[in-house]
């Protein structure tokens, strides 16, 4: 049996003339990708998510000078759907040029090698025929062509008029003005750090952090979470149970009212207040009972739990 994760590809390349070679190659690559990432989802679906083993990055490095809009609209759409899924995508340009331009825009995130070359230009048509049949051609362009100047005003910075030229010659990209315009957005020196990424390896590190330490300590997760509580650290973990707090609130806030209404005159010191305190009193000794028996039964920092770690390294 072949293990899926083995062959799971996460460098991909679209390279030379875009025909449907090329497209189809694409499509059949991609397809093990979203089967494999379906099955990840059905796998973690029960596990918390800061538990999760993140989905690798696939990376998809573009040097074309470009072809048929129609394998490239086939591309872009697996694209488009990948990301709806969730699938971590990015681009890698190297010579993105006509219909491997508006393929590399498609990527929400995309790198480039600084001999990165881009190149926009409106749609050509090779048509021959009658007249009619040329205007229709015609017009069909055009239809594509609005549809990806939309695609690049939404994805980039490229201002109107430069989009505009585009439709009456080839306007051409280097690396730095690539990243001026937004066309690269992702990975150069001086990019604005991606927050959601950086906070998802930040919980990926933390739940490794704790299923390692919780081995060491021959403990289980949540006794280890537990001890955690009682050190500082439950803010940065999540750990905090809520629950908890909610259902001690609730205790607290449970209080006896006078027997007599509160309507008597004793200012406090007739025989049912008192038995009310005494109750109060007693309900009191016995919550901090149980806290006592619940801090006894667990250490309260890790310094404890170290030295007893050591403690026991040194008996052996």
């Amino acid at each position: 049996m072949v293990d899926k994760k083995n062959r799971l590809r996460t460098e991909l390349f679209i390279t030379g003339i875009i025909d449907d070679n090329v497209s189809n190659k694409f499509i059949e690559e991609t397809q093990d990708i979203i089967d494999e990432f379906t099955s990840y989802k059905m796998e973690t679906s029960y596990i918390k998510e800061i538990m999760q083993q993140k989905f690798p990055m696939i990376t998809v490095t573009i040097n074309s000078p470009g072809g048929n809009i129609y394998d490239g609209n086939l591309i872009i759409s697996r694209i488009k759907e990948m990301q709806e899924l969730g699938i971590p995508l990015i681009a890698n340009g190297i010579t993105c040029m006509s219909m491997a331009f508006i393929i590399y825009i498609a990527f929400n995130k995309r790198t480039a090698d600084k001999l990165f070359a881009g190149m926009n230009h409106s749609s050509r048509s090779h048509y021959m025929g009658y007249r009619e049949e040329v205007r229709s051609d015609l017009d069909h362009s055009d239809y594509m062509d609005d549809l990806y100047d939309k695609m690049i005003r939404e994805q980039t910075n490229i201002p109107e008029e430069q989009i505009e030229a585009s439709r009456l010659k080839c306007i051409y990209y280097g690396y730095e003005e690539a990243i001026e315009l937004g066309i690269i957005n992702y990975g150069y020196e001086g990019c604005e750090p991606d927050w959601d990424e950086l906070d998802e390896k930040f919980n990926q590190a933390t739940a490794l952090a704790v299923q390692t330490f919780a081995q060491l300590m021959d403990m289980e997760e949540d006794e280890l979470a537990i001890t955690l509580l009682h050190t500082g650290l439950s803010e940065i973990l999540g750990l905090n149970d809520e629950d908890e707090d909610e259902e001690g609130d609730e205790e607290m806030e449970d209080k006896k009212e006078c027997k007599c209404g509160g309507n008597c005159e004793c200012d406090g010191n007739c025989e049912c207040h008192k038995e009310d305190k005494e109750d109060d009193e007693d309900e009191e000794d016995e919550v901090e009972n149980k806290v006592d028996e619940v801090e006894d039964e667990s250490p309260k920092t890790l310094g404890e739990i170290l030295s007893k770690y050591e403690d026991d390294e040194d008996n052996e």
